[in-house]
């Protein structure tokens, strides 16, 4: 199966694209190594260097014809969207649809796996944790784009879409005694 790992090169998205390639798919990581590292690709892999917003991704998206697109670039900090939302919303609205447009263009795509938002969509929450049936109540512009995305790629006559939110604060392993530490609390 040709599967596109968007984020491909940073840390959830190399794991993914190791695990994919492991399982005898082939794997293209996207990414604008904007964080994420180039040597963190796995080598079966092809790397390409390209923001999801481009006309360069989407040309390279075009060209691989993925039957799968594991949706993992973003522009994550919440801080950001406040400061500038209308980049926020570029990059995790319209990069995504960008990439997943080109990929059903492409004619071969069955499913997107869409890396969504753990809570930030769903704003002072009645519940915790949240159930998928929580109504959204974005509180920043970073929740208020990936509310949308998620409507985005689940509306009607979309391609079969799975999604992930979970609460994930994650880093590769640094030696520096003062760096940040892994941890998760996923929830489903």
């Amino acid at each position: 199966m040709r599967i596109l790992v968007t984020g491909g090169a940073g840390f959830i998205g190399s794991h993914l694209a190791d695990r994919f390639v492991a399982d005898g798919h082939d794997v293209v990581a996207l990414d604008d190594l904007s964080s994420g590292k180039a040597g963190q690709v796995n080598a079966r892999a092809r790397l390409v260097v390209a923001d999801v917003r481009s006309k360069a991704a989407r040309a390279a998206v075009l060209a691989f014809a993925p039957e799968v697109v594991c949706h993992h670039a973003a522009q994550m900090d919440v801080r950001r969207s406040v400061v500038d939302p209308a980049f926020d919303a570029d990059v995790n609205l319209v990069g995504l649809n960008n990439v997943v447009e080109a990929a059903r263009q492409g004619g071969a795509l069955a499913h997107v796996l869409f890396a969504s938002s753990g809570g930030a969509m769903y704003g002072e929450q009645e519940t915790y944790p949240a159930p998928e049936s929580h109504p959204t109540r974005p509180e920043s512009p970073y929740g208020l784009a990936k509310a949308a995305s998620t409507a985005s790629v689940t509306r009607p006559c979309a391609t079969a879409t799975s999604m992930a939110r979970g609460r994930t604060h994650m880093a590769r392993p640094v030696s520096s005694p003062s760096s940040a530490r892994a941890s998760s609390t996923a929830r489903r």
